[in-house]
């Protein structure tokens, strides 16, 4: 059996089948915060940290409430738990509890140690066991494990588990030798929601090959973004860490980690600079793990002893082949003999001095906000206090919903499931199913209680539209909020309630990606009590007749304006006087090398866009504003005008038709190579003008439900299958079975809704090596020729066409694409799309509050013709022993009625029924 190498320390990676992680890639890989990705980043507290240095932390002896010298012959059981059947990373080492003085220990606690602080040390020692197996990594199908070696945690307790403060420990690293990778390092408390879900905070590795620094690195949630940061011993006058004790630390407050050596900053994650988009990570409880780590197949830095030869049999196997370009097949091995002259018999040591946490002091600025009180509603295990620990939260006593997206697979419920809207941890999500129905979440707070604001954390595709109802313990359902959304990433909504509610009821409407399902990362409401933590900026969607940009003010902060740096550029933004100030240091060598944008906004084709500002500067300089498709370097752009800014503040305009492909915006701010005088912008609107385009508007014909079925000789597997084609989204392909279907023409057949009629078709093609588009065809009924053979001039952008060999009915359903690759080479297709006249464009929802109750008729999504002539009746049905309590008509009350009847139906509309105990 093929040996499978994990990507992280502390789990496998999980990727459900649909879900796309890492949208387009056919190999998972992290994604490097270092890399020039920006996003609308949420504003964070502006606080005053206690300084590494402060007497409050100063010595372990005092103020800590975790502290272990290791001055006992045995290591403190109810401190620490050893650790063994762990296997990641590809490590070469199998962890086994056995404590000094037994032969081949592994552990040793209160060695005498003239360094140490008390003259006594922990030693985690790792040895190579003479060629003895000790286990295999995973199975005794996996590659056999040479090396013994230690690893310890703090026990899941109250006492022994932290979410902020300082964290600090003394630490001799081993010899620098090829596979050597000890770490001390925090991980979270929740397994159960996977890695990195769970969290994870490096405070220090030492790398075997690289030895001249160690790394210190996060990792978000809920999934694989991280930072890692060398801090290099000579910056921090240290010498001979192997036989110097060095002093590594960190500071967690609710928005900031902050990583010391010897009492020297090295590395900043906070809210502000996350980089990434994803929510702010670090709010639970973690564990403390120390432990003696050999090899990582993947980082050249650490090394390890894997080689390669031909022969099937060679010894000490894997388990792990490939096959070369040559075809000639290569078996990986364990080198023994180098490893024995490296490790050897005797071992390396990893030495600890001690371990220390102080809980954040009182006078620091964050603390405040703090909530140790606080469990986890959900879990039955790791559930110590600190859970999600920002003062005000509110655990519900209960969440219920409708569904959740349920592959079959063992994990779905834990993925997916209704708990994680509403628990509290950003690491864990709600899925909705893959389609387009309204689904639903509600919390139940136990009591009425005075809500201040809610706030919620979306990721990946957002729904169309969702409604927030409310409810007290005796009471109607309310409408609190309603949103509607036009770009599928993640998100950050925040709304003001000022209210007592004991209920709360989302329910979601339609999807932005067709592709993906809706995910609610948390739904999260905060009462009003002293010091509750304060609101974060919010990038609801705005009104995109008055504005669609979430901030164009800066009358708090910069937030939803992310920054590039390139070829030496230079600046900062900051909020000063409620205007953006651009403080430049470097420009750069050209404009592209110093820009600020914002994004998150669609542009819908044949609508005009305005788009104005004010701008000044302390002297004279010149300015690029654009605005184009969302990268940092576009491949089409809709405005890019260069002006001269001068000292007063003047106001610039423009007007766009947009008769582009709809598409996700983005409005930059170029200034590089054009001097370093400082600049200033406030007051940037954007916002939807008329409609322009003749006839009535196109929409997407082709839906979640479209796909009927596939000729022959398309990819298997999740990321190249043909339903990717006509999925709605041009960020997943699908693609030819490798070895199977080079030079073929492969077909994908769909089915659309009966209200539509056709006339456009978009095609989104690809350029990848063996793996491309050349020409397509497409046909309707029974064989009736929508567009012959066309050749397909993008990659991964949609071309539009609109003169068809014949136009079919309106009604007709039926259509199959064909799809023929370059001489040699597969099949590669990112989207296919048919844009129609909607004769049934107005849509009516409606939904029982109590399901339990009674319900409504008709249910769920009813459509409505575009004339406005029907006039459709809702009737309202309790259960034996229930009544009506209300209805809500878009939110407004019509009372305890049991039908309602709509005339002249022109625009979409909500019905909502309560039911009550007779």
């Amino acid at each position: 059996m093929a040996f499978t190498k994990p990507l992280q320390r502390g789990f496998y990676l999980v990727k459900s089948q649909d879900e796309d992680m890492f949208k387009n890639n056919k190999n998972i890989t992290p994604l490097l915060a270092g890399l020039p990705y920006f996003a609308l980043c949420m504003s964070s507290v502006a606080l005053a940290g206690t300084d590494y240095q402060d007497a409050y932390w100063s010595t372990p002896e005092v103020n800590s409430d975790f502290y272990d010298q290791f001055d006992e012959d045995s290591l403190d059981r109810s401190k620490w738990k050893v650790e063994d059947e762990i296997y990641v990373n590809g490590e070469d080492i199998d962890y086994q509890d056995v404590e000094y003085p037994a032969s081949d220990w592994t552990i040793a606690s209160g060695q005498a140690d003239t360094d140490a602080s008390d003259g006594k040390s922990l030693i985690l020692k790792a040895r190579y066991m003479d060629g003895e197996i000790q286990n295999y990594y995973g199975d005794e199908n996996g590659k056999p494990l040479f090396i013994r070696s230690g690893r310890i945690e703090s026990q899941i307790t109250n006492d022994t588990t932290f979410t902020y403060g300082k964290f600090e420990a003394r630490i001799k690293v081993p010899p620098s030798r090829n596979g050597e990778f000890p770490a001390w390092w925090l991980l979270g408390n929740y397994d159960d929601v996977g890695w990195t879900a769970c969290q994870e905070l490096d405070i220090m590795e030492f790398t075997g090959n690289v030895p001249t620094g160690v790394p210190q690195t996060h990792w978000t949630a809920p999934y694989t973004s991280y930072g890692s940061f060398r801090a290099d011993y000579a910056d921090v006058d240290v010498t001979d860490p192997e036989n110097n004790y060095v002093t590594y630390g960190v500071i967690k407050t609710p928005d900031s980690v902050e990583w010391y050596v010897n009492g020297i900053l090295t590395k900043t994650f906070s809210r502000d600079n996350q980089a990434d988009d994803q929510p702010w990570p670090y709010v639970t409880p973690m564990r403390m793990i120390l432990n003696h780590a050999i090899t990582h197949t993947d980082w050249d830095e650490v090394g390890n002893y894997n080689l390669y030869s031909q022969d099937p049999d060679v010894e000490n196997a894997t388990g792990y082949s490939y096959s070369d370009d040559a075809g000639v097949t290569w078996y990986e091995y364990i080198d023994v003999a180098s490893m024995d002259a490296n490790i050897g018999r005797e071992g390396t040591d990893f030495i600890i001095d001690y371990v220390a946490h102080w809980p954040l002091p009182e006078t620091d600025d964050s603390f405040q906000y703090v909530d140790d009180s606080k469990y986890s509603f959900f879990r039955d295990s790791g559930n110590t206090t600190g859970f999600y620990n920002l003062k005000g939260w509110l655990a519900p006593i209960a969440v219920t919903g409708d569904d959740y997206l349920d592959y079959g697979g063992d994990d779905d419920f834990r993925d997916n499931g209704i708990d994680n809207a509403a628990d509290g941890y950003v690491g864990s999500k709600w899925a909705t199913p893959n389609d387009d129905n309204q689904h639903w979440v509600q919390m139940d707070y136990g009591e009425d209680k005075a809500i201040d604001y809610l706030w919620l954390e979306w990721g990946w595709n957002l729904p169309s539209q969702y409604d927030i109802y409310a409810k007290k313990s005796n009471g109607n359902w309310q409408l609190l909020e309603s949103s509607s959304n036009s770009s599928a990433n993640w998100a950050t909504h925040t709304f003001d309630v000022n209210d007592t509610y004991r209920y709360f009821k989302l329910v979601t409407k339609g999807r932005i990606d067709k592709s993906n399902p809706i995910w609610l990362l948390e739904f999260k409401a905060f009462e009003e009590v002293a010091n509750a933590y304060p609101q974060p900026a919010s990038i609801n969607q705005l009104d995109e007749r008055i504005n669609m940009l979430s901030n164009g003010a800066f009358d708090a902060n910069t937030s939803g304006w992310g920054q590039e740096f390139y070829d030496g550029a230079d600046y900062s933004l900051e909020a000063i006087n409620g205007e953006l100030a651009v403080i430049m240091n470097q420009e750069g060598a050209n404009s592209g090398s110093a820009q600020t944008h914002t994004s998150g906004f669609s542009l819908e084709q044949n609508y005009t866009y305005h788009l104005s500002f004010n701008a000044r500067t302390d002297g004279a300089r010149d300015l690029i504003v654009r605005l184009a498709n969302n990268f940092v370097n576009p491949t089409q752009t809709y405005l890019e005008e260069t002006i001269s800014l001068s000292a007063g503040m003047q106001t610039y305009s423009f007007d766009i038709d947009f008769s582009n492909d709809s598409s996700t915006g983005r409005l930059a701010f170029l200034f590089g190579d054009m001097g370093t005088t400082d600049f200033y912008i406030d007051d940037v609107v954007l916002r939807k003008g008329d409609y322009f385009g003749e006839g009535d508007v196109l929409v997407e014909a082709i839906g979640p439900a479209s796909y009927v079925s596939e000729s022959q000789g398309w990819e298997t597997d999740w990321w190249g299958v043909a339903s990717r084609a006509v999925d709605g989204s041009i960020d997943t392909k699908a693609s030819g079975q490798d070895g199977e279907s080079e030079d073929q023409i492969l077909s994908v057949s769909v089915e659309i809704d009966a209200f539509y009629e056709v006339k456009a078709l978009k095609v989104a093609g690809d350029n990848s090596s063996d793996r491309s588009l050349d020409q397509f065809r497409a046909e309707y009924g029974n064989g009736s020729v929508l567009m012959d053979w066309t050749t397909s001039n993008t990659d991964g952008e949609y071309e539009t066409f609109e003169n068809f060999v014949s136009q079919p009915a309106y009604g007709e359903q039926n259509f199959t694409f064909f799809f023929s690759p370059p001489a040699g080479e597969l099949v590669e297709v990112a989207d296919v799309q048919l844009m129609a006249v909607d004769y049934m464009p107005h849509r009516i929802y409606s939904l029982s509050m109590e399901t339990d109750y009674g319900s409504v008729s008709p249910a769920g999504i009813e459509r409505y013709s575009k004339e406005g002539y029907q006039d459709p009746v809702y009737h309202f049905i309790p259960n034996a022993g229930y009544q009506v309590s209300d209805v809500l008509i878009d939110g407004v009350s019509v009372g305890a009625v049991t039908r309602y009847q709509f005339h002249d139906v022109t625009q979409d509309h909500t019905v909502t029924v309560s039911f009550k105990a007779e």
